[in-house]
């Protein structure tokens, strides 16, 4: 059984300007995974990079090297914006 062994996302409050975040998943080699991160009814659409109504997410999705890396755009926010993120 291939495991996923940790995830990294820094979960301090976005800067209200945006900032762009990295995002860690690492495990046995061949692990299979679907992350989605979503605000409120917008999807992150790993492709563009941009929030949007559609469902989008990364569905199975192989590690290699024993990890995937990712950035993930976070676009200027209002107060009480909230982003959760499904793995």
């Amino acid at each position: 059984m291939k495991v996923i062994k940790s995830f990294s996302l820094d979960t301090k409050d976005i800067r209200e300007a945006g900032e762009t975040r990295t995002l860690a998943i690492s495990g046995d080699n061949g692990a299979v995974f679907t992350l989605e991160i979503k605000s409120g009814v917008n999807y992150y659409n790993f492709q563009t990079n941009l929030f949007q109504a559609t469902k989008t997410n990364l569905s199975d999705i192989s590690l290699t090297e024993n990890t995937y890396n990712a950035n993930i755009r976070f676009p200027s926010v209002a107060a009480g914006a909230q982003y959760d993120v499904h793995l």
